[in-house]
Protein backbone atom coordinates (compact mmCIF):
# COMPACT_ATOMS: atom_id res chain seq x y z
CA UNK A 1 0.00 0.00 0.00
CA UNK A 2 2.97 2.80 1.06
CA UNK A 3 4.45 1.73 -2.32
CA UNK A 4 1.60 2.29 -4.32
CA UNK A 5 0.86 5.89 -2.66
CA UNK A 6 4.07 6.54 -3.37
CA UNK A 7 3.95 6.02 -7.12
CA UNK A 8 0.43 8.14 -7.51
CA UNK A 9 2.16 10.51 -4.99
CA UNK A 10 5.26 10.49 -7.81
CA UNK A 11 3.01 10.90 -10.54
CA UNK A 12 0.92 13.60 -9.58
CA UNK A 13 4.21 15.82 -8.84
CA UNK A 14 5.51 14.93 -11.79
CA UNK A 15 2.49 15.78 -14.07
CA UNK A 16 2.09 19.17 -11.97
CA UNK A 17 5.74 20.39 -12.57
CA UNK A 18 5.17 20.66 -16.24
CA UNK A 19 2.79 23.10 -15.16
CA UNK A 20 4.08 25.03 -11.94
CA UNK A 21 7.23 27.29 -12.48
CA UNK A 22 8.31 27.01 -8.61
CA UNK A 23 7.69 26.32 -5.46
CA UNK A 24 5.99 27.70 -2.21
CA UNK A 25 7.98 27.44 0.77
CA UNK A 26 8.06 29.16 4.48
CA UNK A 27 8.64 33.07 4.27
CA UNK A 28 11.18 32.60 6.57
CA UNK A 29 13.16 30.21 8.53
CA UNK A 30 11.42 30.97 11.98
CA UNK A 31 8.37 29.60 13.81
CA UNK A 32 4.90 31.10 11.50
CA UNK A 33 2.29 32.92 13.19
CA UNK A 34 0.41 32.41 16.52
CA UNK A 35 -3.11 33.57 16.19
CA UNK A 36 -4.31 35.21 20.18
CA UNK A 37 -7.69 33.45 21.64
CA UNK A 38 -6.71 30.25 20.32
CA UNK A 39 -7.65 31.59 16.67
CA UNK A 40 -6.25 30.77 13.44
CA UNK A 41 -3.41 32.98 12.93
CA UNK A 42 -4.10 35.21 9.75
CA UNK A 43 -2.43 37.69 7.61
CA UNK A 44 -4.82 40.27 6.28
CA UNK A 45 -2.18 42.27 4.57
CA UNK A 46 0.99 43.04 2.93
CA UNK A 47 2.99 46.10 2.48
CA UNK A 48 6.38 47.84 1.88
CA UNK A 49 6.86 51.10 4.18
CA UNK A 50 10.59 52.33 4.18
CA UNK A 51 12.06 49.06 2.64
CA UNK A 52 10.81 46.73 5.35
CA UNK A 53 8.16 44.13 4.13
CA UNK A 54 4.77 45.20 6.70
CA UNK A 55 3.06 41.83 7.84
CA UNK A 56 -0.19 42.50 9.81
CA UNK A 57 -3.58 40.55 10.66
CA UNK A 58 -4.33 38.55 13.57
CA UNK A 59 -1.79 37.34 15.87
CA UNK A 60 0.20 37.54 18.59
CA UNK A 61 3.66 36.67 17.77
CA UNK A 62 5.40 35.85 14.55
CA UNK A 63 8.78 34.58 13.22
CA UNK A 64 9.49 33.57 17.27
CA UNK A 65 9.22 37.19 17.91
CA UNK A 66 6.70 38.77 19.99
CA UNK A 67 4.60 40.84 18.20
CA UNK A 68 1.05 41.31 18.44
CA UNK A 69 -0.92 41.54 14.90
CA UNK A 70 1.65 43.64 13.29
CA UNK A 71 6.09 43.29 12.75
CA UNK A 72 8.07 44.19 9.83
CA UNK A 73 10.57 42.13 7.44
CA UNK A 74 13.39 43.25 5.99
CA UNK A 75 14.28 39.92 4.54
CA UNK A 76 16.54 38.75 7.17
CA UNK A 77 15.46 39.43 10.19
CA UNK A 78 11.85 40.14 12.49
CA UNK A 79 11.12 43.53 14.20
CA UNK A 80 8.48 45.17 16.44
CA UNK A 81 7.11 48.51 15.44
CA UNK A 82 7.00 49.63 19.12
CA UNK A 83 6.29 47.78 21.43
CA UNK A 84 5.74 44.36 20.68
CA UNK A 85 1.91 43.96 22.39
CA UNK A 86 0.80 47.28 21.68
CA UNK A 87 -1.79 46.08 19.08
CA UNK A 88 -2.31 43.46 21.47
CA UNK A 89 -6.11 42.02 21.01
CA UNK A 90 -6.53 43.71 17.62
CA UNK A 91 -7.45 42.44 14.57
CA UNK A 92 -6.06 44.47 11.40
CA UNK A 93 -7.67 44.55 8.68
CA UNK A 94 -5.96 46.77 6.28
CA UNK A 95 -2.35 48.79 6.07
CA UNK A 96 -1.76 51.80 4.09
CA UNK A 97 1.27 53.94 3.72
CA UNK A 98 -0.06 57.90 3.02
CA UNK A 99 2.25 60.75 3.56
CA UNK A 100 5.27 58.61 4.64
CA UNK A 101 3.31 57.55 7.86
CA UNK A 102 1.92 54.15 7.78
CA UNK A 103 -1.81 54.16 8.95
CA UNK A 104 -3.34 50.78 10.42
CA UNK A 105 -6.64 50.31 10.55
CA UNK A 106 -8.26 47.31 12.61
CA UNK A 107 -11.84 45.73 13.09
CA UNK A 108 -13.73 47.06 16.22
CA UNK A 109 -10.74 49.79 16.79
CA UNK A 110 -9.01 52.84 16.53
CA UNK A 111 -7.35 54.03 13.37
CA UNK A 112 -3.50 53.86 14.45
CA UNK A 113 -0.45 55.68 12.76
CA UNK A 114 3.01 54.35 12.72
CA UNK A 115 5.26 57.49 12.36
CA UNK A 116 8.73 55.64 11.64
CA UNK A 117 9.23 55.85 15.36
CA UNK A 118 5.65 56.27 17.53
CA UNK A 119 2.55 55.18 17.74
CA UNK A 120 -0.56 58.11 17.07
CA UNK A 121 -4.44 57.41 17.41
CA UNK A 122 -5.65 60.29 14.98
CA UNK A 123 -9.10 62.20 15.58
CA UNK A 124 -12.00 64.12 13.45
CA UNK A 125 -13.41 67.30 14.42
CA UNK A 126 -17.56 66.34 14.53
CA UNK A 127 -18.13 70.02 13.43
CA UNK A 128 -22.15 69.50 14.51
CA UNK A 129 -21.27 68.83 18.41
CA UNK A 130 -18.01 70.26 18.72
CA UNK A 131 -16.73 67.05 19.89
CA UNK A 132 -13.46 64.95 19.11
CA UNK A 133 -13.65 61.64 18.07
CA UNK A 134 -11.43 58.48 17.39
CA UNK A 135 -11.65 57.19 13.54
CA UNK A 136 -11.84 54.03 12.53
CA UNK A 137 -10.52 52.59 9.36
CA UNK A 138 -11.20 48.35 8.11
CA UNK A 139 -10.13 49.59 4.42
CA UNK A 140 -8.34 52.34 2.93
CA UNK A 141 -7.64 54.02 -0.14
CA UNK A 142 -4.98 56.93 -1.34
CA UNK A 143 -6.53 58.79 -4.06
CA UNK A 144 -5.50 62.04 -5.70
CA UNK A 145 -3.37 63.13 -2.74
CA UNK A 146 -5.87 62.10 0.13
CA UNK A 147 -6.52 59.09 2.07
CA UNK A 148 -9.98 57.19 2.33
CA UNK A 149 -11.47 55.54 5.07
CA UNK A 150 -13.72 52.90 5.21
CA UNK A 151 -15.06 52.49 9.18
CA UNK A 152 -16.32 49.15 10.12
CA UNK A 153 -19.60 51.62 11.33
CA UNK A 154 -20.22 52.10 7.44
CA UNK A 155 -18.98 55.55 7.64
CA UNK A 156 -16.55 56.62 4.81
CA UNK A 157 -13.55 59.48 5.97
CA UNK A 158 -11.21 61.79 3.80
CA UNK A 159 -8.40 63.08 5.18
CA UNK A 160 -6.30 65.65 3.28
CA UNK A 161 -3.47 65.33 6.16
CA UNK A 162 -4.86 67.87 8.50
CA UNK A 163 -8.76 66.88 8.82
CA UNK A 164 -10.92 63.79 8.79
CA UNK A 165 -14.24 64.53 6.80
CA UNK A 166 -17.32 62.42 7.10
CA UNK A 167 -18.35 61.69 3.47
CA UNK A 168 -22.18 60.95 4.78
CA UNK A 169 -22.51 58.28 2.28
CA UNK A 170 -26.38 57.71 2.13
CA UNK A 171 -27.80 54.45 3.61
CA UNK A 172 -29.41 53.57 -0.20
CA UNK A 173 -25.98 53.03 -1.30
CA UNK A 174 -25.71 50.39 1.34
CA UNK A 175 -22.74 49.58 3.61
CA UNK A 176 -19.10 50.51 2.17
CA UNK A 177 -16.64 47.65 2.26
CA UNK A 178 -14.04 49.24 -0.15
CA UNK A 179 -12.67 51.61 -2.30
CA UNK A 180 -10.52 52.06 -5.57
CA UNK A 181 -10.09 54.61 -8.17
CA UNK A 182 -10.72 54.10 -11.96
CA UNK A 183 -10.34 56.71 -14.47
CA UNK A 184 -9.77 59.18 -12.38
CA UNK A 185 -12.77 58.90 -10.00
CA UNK A 186 -13.17 57.03 -7.09
CA UNK A 187 -15.76 54.15 -6.65
CA UNK A 188 -17.17 52.38 -3.55
CA UNK A 189 -18.39 48.37 -3.47
CA UNK A 190 -20.73 48.02 -1.06
CA UNK A 191 -23.38 44.95 -0.25
CA UNK A 192 -25.38 46.51 -2.98
CA UNK A 193 -23.07 46.94 -5.58
CA UNK A 194 -20.75 49.58 -7.42
CA UNK A 195 -21.27 52.92 -6.95
CA UNK A 196 -18.79 55.69 -8.36
CA UNK A 197 -18.44 59.75 -6.73
CA UNK A 198 -19.27 62.39 -9.01
CA UNK A 199 -19.79 65.43 -8.36
CA UNK A 200 -20.27 65.39 -4.18
CA UNK A 201 -22.69 63.00 -5.78
CA UNK A 202 -23.14 58.64 -5.51
CA UNK A 203 -23.91 57.18 -9.46
CA UNK A 204 -24.69 53.34 -9.24
CA UNK A 205 -23.00 51.78 -11.91
CA UNK A 206 -24.28 47.58 -10.36
CA UNK A 207 -27.05 47.79 -13.52
CA UNK A 208 -29.64 45.15 -13.47
CA UNK A 209 -29.12 41.97 -11.09
CA UNK A 210 -31.27 39.37 -9.51
CA UNK A 211 -29.14 39.54 -6.01
CA UNK A 212 -27.29 42.30 -4.99
CA UNK A 213 -23.38 41.96 -5.57
CA UNK A 214 -21.64 41.76 -2.09
CA UNK A 215 -18.20 44.02 -3.40
CA UNK A 216 -15.30 42.96 -1.26
CA UNK A 217 -12.35 44.56 -3.23
CA UNK A 218 -11.99 46.48 -6.26
CA UNK A 219 -8.52 47.11 -8.27
CA UNK A 220 -8.07 48.92 -11.64
CA UNK A 221 -6.21 46.56 -14.02
CA UNK A 222 -5.74 46.72 -18.00
CA UNK A 223 -8.22 49.94 -18.29
CA UNK A 224 -10.97 48.24 -16.47
CA UNK A 225 -12.20 48.16 -12.91
CA UNK A 226 -11.85 44.36 -11.66
CA UNK A 227 -14.94 43.93 -8.72
CA UNK A 228 -14.93 40.21 -6.44
CA UNK A 229 -17.25 39.27 -4.12
CA UNK A 230 -20.26 37.31 -3.67
CA UNK A 231 -21.40 38.41 -6.87
CA UNK A 232 -23.37 36.24 -8.84
CA UNK A 233 -25.23 38.98 -11.33
CA UNK A 234 -24.49 42.06 -11.92
CA UNK A 235 -25.25 44.74 -15.00
CA UNK A 236 -27.68 42.52 -16.39
CA UNK A 237 -25.23 39.45 -16.74
CA UNK A 238 -24.55 36.32 -14.88
CA UNK A 239 -21.59 36.55 -12.54
CA UNK A 240 -19.57 33.80 -10.88
CA UNK A 241 -17.85 35.90 -8.29
CA UNK A 242 -15.42 38.00 -10.28
CA UNK A 243 -16.30 40.76 -13.33
CA UNK A 244 -15.26 43.67 -14.74
CA UNK A 245 -15.92 47.37 -15.44
CA UNK A 246 -15.37 49.61 -18.41
CA UNK A 247 -16.96 52.31 -17.19
CA UNK A 248 -19.96 51.52 -19.62
CA UNK A 249 -20.42 48.11 -19.49
CA UNK A 250 -19.71 44.72 -17.31
CA UNK A 251 -17.85 41.66 -18.05
CA UNK A 252 -17.70 38.10 -16.78
CA UNK A 253 -14.37 36.92 -16.17
CA UNK A 254 -13.82 32.98 -16.86
CA UNK A 255 -11.97 31.59 -14.11
CA UNK A 256 -10.76 28.29 -13.10
CA UNK A 257 -12.92 25.12 -12.19
CA UNK A 258 -13.44 24.91 -8.43
CA UNK A 259 -12.08 28.38 -8.06
CA UNK A 260 -13.22 29.71 -4.63
CA UNK A 261 -12.30 33.46 -3.58
CA UNK A 262 -12.35 34.13 0.23
CA UNK A 263 -15.54 36.14 -0.21
CA UNK A 264 -19.31 36.01 1.71
CA UNK A 265 -22.50 34.74 0.97
CA UNK A 266 -24.01 37.31 2.96
CA UNK A 267 -23.35 40.77 4.97
CA UNK A 268 -22.49 41.14 8.29
CA UNK A 269 -20.32 40.18 10.95
CA UNK A 270 -18.95 37.66 8.52
CA UNK A 271 -17.88 40.46 5.80
CA UNK A 272 -15.24 41.46 8.32
CA UNK A 273 -13.63 37.93 8.24
CA UNK A 274 -12.78 38.05 4.52
CA UNK A 275 -10.38 39.94 2.97
CA UNK A 276 -10.03 43.38 1.43
CA UNK A 277 -6.82 42.95 -0.24
CA UNK A 278 -7.18 40.13 -2.42
CA UNK A 279 -6.74 42.07 -5.74
CA UNK A 280 -3.41 43.58 -6.44
CA UNK A 281 -1.49 43.85 -9.64
CA UNK A 282 2.53 43.71 -10.47
CA UNK A 283 4.25 43.55 -13.86
CA UNK A 284 1.30 44.33 -15.37
CA UNK A 285 -0.29 40.81 -13.96
CA UNK A 286 -3.69 40.81 -11.68
CA UNK A 287 -2.38 38.84 -8.61
CA UNK A 288 -5.41 37.47 -6.97
CA UNK A 289 -5.64 35.82 -3.43
CA UNK A 290 -7.93 32.66 -3.27
CA UNK A 291 -8.14 29.20 -2.21
CA UNK A 292 -9.97 26.07 -3.31
CA UNK A 293 -12.75 24.21 -1.90
CA UNK A 294 -11.36 21.20 -1.29
CA UNK A 295 -14.28 19.16 -1.98
CA UNK A 296 -14.44 20.79 -5.42
CA UNK A 297 -12.72 19.71 -8.51
CA UNK A 298 -10.46 21.82 -9.87
CA UNK A 299 -8.29 22.18 -13.00
CA UNK A 300 -5.47 23.91 -10.64
CA UNK A 301 -3.58 22.56 -7.79
CA UNK A 302 -4.43 24.21 -4.60
CA UNK A 303 -2.42 27.67 -4.28
CA UNK A 304 -3.15 31.17 -2.30
CA UNK A 305 -2.23 32.80 -4.94
CA UNK A 306 -3.37 33.24 -8.97
CA UNK A 307 -2.37 35.44 -11.78
CA UNK A 308 -4.51 36.50 -14.22
CA UNK A 309 -2.57 38.36 -17.29
CA UNK A 310 -6.09 39.78 -18.91
CA UNK A 311 -6.69 36.33 -20.98
CA UNK A 312 -5.54 33.21 -19.18
CA UNK A 313 -5.08 32.08 -15.57
CA UNK A 314 -1.73 30.29 -13.81
CA UNK A 315 -1.17 29.50 -10.08
CA UNK A 316 1.88 31.10 -8.72
CA UNK A 317 3.26 28.23 -7.18
CA UNK A 318 3.31 24.60 -6.77
CA UNK A 319 1.67 23.31 -3.74
CA UNK A 320 -0.68 20.48 -2.39
CA UNK A 321 -2.38 20.83 0.65
CA UNK A 322 -4.42 24.07 1.56
CA UNK A 323 -6.38 24.98 4.34
CA UNK A 324 -8.44 27.98 3.81
CA UNK A 325 -6.76 30.37 1.74
CA UNK A 326 -4.26 33.22 0.47
CA UNK A 327 -5.61 37.15 1.56
CA UNK A 328 -3.40 39.35 0.24
CA UNK A 329 0.01 39.43 -1.90
CA UNK A 330 3.10 41.37 -2.46
CA UNK A 331 6.16 41.37 -4.91
CA UNK A 332 9.14 42.20 -1.86
CA UNK A 333 12.96 42.35 -2.97
CA UNK A 334 11.71 40.62 -6.54
CA UNK A 335 9.86 37.75 -4.32
CA UNK A 336 6.27 37.19 -4.52
CA UNK A 337 4.92 36.55 -0.75
CA UNK A 338 1.45 35.76 -0.06
CA UNK A 339 -0.24 36.14 3.34
CA UNK A 340 -3.48 34.34 4.51
CA UNK A 341 -4.96 31.56 6.99
CA UNK A 342 -3.42 27.95 5.06
CA UNK A 343 -1.62 25.97 6.97
CA UNK A 344 0.10 23.52 5.38
CA UNK A 345 1.87 22.95 1.31
CA UNK A 346 2.09 19.17 0.70
CA UNK A 347 0.82 16.11 -0.48
CA UNK A 348 -1.13 14.38 2.76
CA UNK A 349 -1.67 10.75 1.49
CA UNK A 350 -2.65 9.56 5.23
CA UNK A 351 1.39 8.18 5.60
CA UNK A 352 3.45 9.44 7.98
CA UNK A 353 6.43 9.80 6.22
CA UNK A 354 4.60 12.65 4.55
CA UNK A 355 5.09 15.47 6.69
CA UNK A 356 3.46 18.96 6.37
CA UNK A 357 5.40 21.85 5.14
CA UNK A 358 3.79 23.97 7.91
CA UNK A 359 4.00 27.45 6.37
CA UNK A 360 0.37 28.51 8.96
CA UNK A 361 0.04 32.23 7.52
CA UNK A 362 2.91 33.30 5.64
CA UNK A 363 4.37 32.03 2.77
CA UNK A 364 6.61 33.13 -0.42
CA UNK A 365 7.74 31.49 -3.81
CA UNK A 366 11.09 30.09 -3.73
CA UNK A 367 13.30 31.28 -7.16
CA UNK A 368 15.58 28.37 -6.10
CA UNK A 369 13.34 25.54 -6.35
CA UNK A 370 11.81 25.27 -9.59
CA UNK A 371 10.98 22.76 -12.21
CA UNK A 372 10.11 23.12 -15.72
CA UNK A 373 8.31 25.95 -17.25
CA UNK A 374 4.76 25.25 -18.95
CA UNK A 375 5.12 24.18 -22.66
CA UNK A 376 8.76 22.30 -22.37
CA UNK A 377 8.97 18.49 -22.05
CA UNK A 378 10.91 17.53 -18.97
CA UNK A 379 13.36 14.80 -19.22
CA UNK A 380 11.99 12.10 -16.31
CA UNK A 381 14.35 10.80 -13.22
CA UNK A 382 13.51 7.93 -11.52
CA UNK A 383 14.62 7.24 -8.10
CA UNK A 384 15.21 4.36 -5.78
CA UNK A 385 14.36 2.72 -3.38
CA UNK A 386 11.56 5.64 -2.65
CA UNK A 387 10.82 6.32 0.92
CA UNK A 388 14.90 5.46 1.44
CA UNK A 389 16.60 5.12 5.29
CA UNK A 390 19.92 5.47 4.00
CA UNK A 391 20.56 6.23 0.64
CA UNK A 392 18.85 6.89 -2.87
CA UNK A 393 19.88 6.23 -6.33
CA UNK A 394 19.25 8.59 -8.72
CA UNK A 395 18.78 7.84 -12.34
CA UNK A 396 18.40 9.01 -16.39
CA UNK A 397 19.83 8.25 -19.41
CA UNK A 398 20.16 11.86 -20.14
CA UNK A 399 22.65 12.49 -17.44
CA UNK A 400 26.04 14.16 -18.71
CA UNK A 401 27.44 15.45 -15.17
CA UNK A 402 24.58 17.85 -14.12
CA UNK A 403 24.81 19.63 -10.96
CA UNK A 404 21.79 18.83 -8.31
CA UNK A 405 21.00 20.62 -5.23
CA UNK A 406 18.62 18.97 -2.21
CA UNK A 407 16.50 21.52 -0.61
CA UNK A 408 14.29 20.71 2.99
CA UNK A 409 10.35 21.99 3.68
CA UNK A 410 11.97 25.26 4.47
CA UNK A 411 13.67 25.52 1.47
CA UNK A 412 17.38 25.19 2.56
CA UNK A 413 19.92 23.44 0.81
CA UNK A 414 20.92 20.33 2.33
CA UNK A 415 22.91 18.51 0.22
CA UNK A 416 24.28 19.14 -3.32
CA UNK A 417 26.84 17.46 -5.98
CA UNK A 418 27.16 16.19 -9.66
CA UNK A 419 25.15 13.55 -11.09
CA UNK A 420 27.64 11.17 -13.34
CA UNK A 421 27.06 8.59 -15.67
CA UNK A 422 23.18 7.68 -15.53
CA UNK A 423 23.41 6.57 -12.61
CA UNK A 424 24.50 8.34 -9.17
CA UNK A 425 23.98 7.10 -5.48
CA UNK A 426 23.77 9.33 -2.41
CA UNK A 427 24.11 9.66 1.14
CA UNK A 428 21.07 10.83 2.93
CA UNK A 429 22.56 9.05 6.50
CA UNK A 430 22.84 12.30 8.07
CA UNK A 431 19.26 14.03 7.08
CA UNK A 432 16.21 13.78 9.57
CA UNK A 433 13.30 11.71 8.59
CA UNK A 434 11.09 13.65 6.66
CA UNK A 435 10.57 15.10 2.53
CA UNK A 436 12.52 16.85 0.53
CA UNK A 437 13.01 18.39 -2.78
CA UNK A 438 15.55 17.04 -5.31
CA UNK A 439 16.36 19.79 -8.42
CA UNK A 440 18.67 18.40 -10.99
CA UNK A 441 19.94 21.37 -13.03
CA UNK A 442 18.75 21.57 -16.68
CA UNK A 443 15.55 20.37 -18.43
CA UNK A 444 14.43 17.91 -15.64
CA UNK A 445 11.65 17.57 -13.38
CA UNK A 446 11.83 18.29 -9.89
CA UNK A 447 11.26 15.10 -7.42
CA UNK A 448 10.41 14.44 -4.34
CA UNK A 449 12.66 12.69 -2.05
CA UNK A 450 11.22 11.02 1.25
CA UNK A 451 13.72 10.05 4.27
CA UNK A 452 12.16 7.37 6.46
Amino acid sequence: MKLKKISIFLFLFAVYTQFYSQMWVPATPYPGAIGFFNQTARVNCLDEYNGDLIVAGNFSSIGGLVAHCIAKWNGTTWSTLGPGNYLQDTYITDVCEYNNRLFVGARYNNLHVWDGNQWIIPTYLNLGTQQVENVSAINMHVFNNELYLISDFGNLFKYDGNTFIDLNVPNQIGTPICIADYNNELYLGTELGLFKFNNQNWINCTGVVTTNPIIVDLESYNGELYAIGAISSIGGIYVEKFAKYNGQTWSSIPMPNGFWPGVPSGFGVGIYDVSFNSLKVYNNKLYVSAGFATFQNHDFNPSPLYIFDGNNWNAAGLNFDLNEGGNTSIVYQNQIYSGGAFWAFAINVGDPTFTNMDMQCFAKIDPNISSISEGNNPYIISLYPNPTSSEITITSDKFTNEPYTLYDQMGRTVGSGTLTGTSTTISLSTLSKGMYILKVEGAYESAIVVKE
